[in-house]
């Protein structure tokens, strides 16, 4: 890797502010992060409570906390919000490969997990781990013991299929291989994370955040947060950050500041000595809390506005509101549009007309309209599941193919990028406004491009890889407003 030309980005109150999801008045606890938390053994209960009550604080709607047998009725007994559920464990207390099955049930609706946090250390925990990276399909955060495993077989992180967070301090950074005391240290967590494709948060003075390309730096925090439990709470408030589906970079870096934020404001309170983590952070909450409470409605539309380094390109805010306007409608009553669908494999052009029908759930109904041929077969999306339906045949089809994006589940993806995609670029285009979204991870990642007039959406391109493989016209896009006394009305956009 050559050495770059890099400008690192400051964390602060606007990043933090602009990274807080939409919450919409018709939402329920499911829409604010089912979390996933695998934390604690036997003796080190207290660090899945501080993780648990820090990602609760930070605004999980859901948090499950995985624990040992041997410490589910002290961590049930000492949580009233998180849903405590027992693991298989072994003699010392400590997880077990029993409690596998168990796991790989849970992982399925999760929207992020967190491993790590005093599970101690043992072969079967990683065997464990390994067996985690290899089926989890949504952002593991890595902290504490779940780095110190990870250290022993680097090689398992070619395996994983999901982006993976690691929040080593120089020690843990040390035994993945890092070098913390190299002259450059920006450029070493860098190098770091480029070559293990992970998203790094190296912690200390100026604590360093980077996936390789983009680079962060905190600028909160202070020495009295060198406490035991301090990792544990920075690993519940960046898990909780990424349920909510803030991309992991930028949890990463607004969880940083949070905890160190926290921090900050005991050190003013009570000094620099005889802090302890949970009471810092709970402070921190609350006092926020009181100070925003006039501010909230503004503060929870706020949607990302980021600089994206690979692009150059910022997002503009004052051209960015019709599309921040646009997702807040989608969020709170979902839409029906007519999409004429041009899927351009090389070897293959495949063009299909579909009527679409997307709830605020996110799930979606389509209906082929053309051609003449296939008109009249319809497709079900919901999450990662997908069917083609006719009459009484059902065949389950997949959103990726080979050759890139599955022509059927264009619109679904395109639904995706407007209602949570991370939002790249804004600006105007011929007088439209272009607005670029990215949705997924690593392999997965689809670019999707969309134009709009007149606040409406009216064509969009897909991409993989750097290649545009589906164009999407549309019309006759219409919002579908929350049934009201059984009867749902529309509401045109245009």
């Amino acid at each position: 890797m050559a050495k770059p030309v890099w400008t690192a980005e400051r964390t602060g109150r606007a990043l933090v502010k602009s990274l807080l999801p939409v919450r919409s008045r018709l939402a329920h606890k499911g829409d604010f992060g089912k979390v996933l938390l695998l934390c604690g053994s036997k003796g080190l209960a207290g660090a899945a409570m501080l993780a648990a009550r820090a990602a609760l604080r930070t605004g999980s709607g859901i948090v499950y906390l995985g624990v040992p047998e041997a410490i589910y009725s002290i961590c049930a007994g000492a949580s009233a919000s998180a849903v405590v559920f027992p693991l298989a464990c072994d003699a010392e207390g400590k997880l077990s490969l029993d409690a596998v099955r168990a796991l790989e049930a849970r992982l399925s609706g999760m929207d992020a997990v967190l491993f790590g946090c005093g599970v101690g250390q043992s072969e079967e925990l990683r065997l464990l781990l390994k067996r985690l990276l290899q089926n989890c399909r949504m952002p593991l955060v890595l902290d504490a013991d779940g780095i110190n495993l990870l250290a022993q077989h680097m090689d398992v992180l070619r395996g994983s299929k999901c982006p993976v967070i690691l929040t080593p301090h120089d020690g843990e950074f040390r035994r993945l291989g890092g070098n913390p005391g190299a002259k450059d240290r920006v450029f070493e967590a860098m190098r770091f994370a480029a070559q293990t494709k992970t998203i790094l948060l190296l912690k200390g003075h100026r604590t360093i955040i980077t996936d390789g390309l983009n680079v962060y730096r905190n600028t909160t925090g202070n020495p009295g947060m060198a406490t035991g439990g301090s990792g544990d709470v920075l690993s519940g408030v960046i898990t909780s950050l990424l349920g909510q589906h803030v991309m992991p970079l930028e949890a990463a870096a607004a969880g940083a500041w949070i905890h160190g934020a926290a921090g900050d404001l005991a050190a003013r309170e009570i000094g620099e000595y005889g802090r302890i983590s949970s009471s810092a952070f709970r402070d921190f909450c609350d006092e926020r809390v009181r100070r925003l409470r006039k501010k909230l409605t503004a503060l929870l539309l706020a949607l990302p506005a980021l600089l994206c380094a690979c692009a150059g390109k910022p997002v503009k805010q004052d051209l960015a509101q019709p599309a921040l306007d646009f997702r807040q409608a989608l969020l709170e009553n979902g839409c029906s549009f007519e999409a004429e669908i041009t899927a351009d494999f090389e070897d293959y052009v495949y063009s299909f007309t579909l009527s679409c029908e997307e709830d605020s759930d996110g799930s979606m109904q389509m209906r082929i309209l053309a051609p003449d041929t296939l008109a009249g077969i319809t497709a079900q999306i919901e999450g990662e599941r997908a069917k083609l339906v006719f009459g009484d045949t059902e065949a389950a089809f997949g959103t990726l193919s080979g050759l890139g994006i599955s022509p059927m589940a264009a619109p679904a993806y395109l639904a995706q990028a407007w209602r949570s995609g991370y939002m790249q670029f804004s600006g105007t285009e011929d007088g439209a406004l272009h607005v670029t979204y990215l949705c997924g991870y690593g392999e997965d990642e689809i670019r999707v491009d969309t134009w709009f007039s007149d606040g409406a959406p009216v064509r969009a391109d897909l991409s993989c890889d750097g290649h545009t493989t589906v164009q999407i016209d549309v019309t006759d896009f219409n919002l579908r407003k929350a049934e009201t006394n059984n009867e749902s009305t529309q509401k045109n956009m245009g």
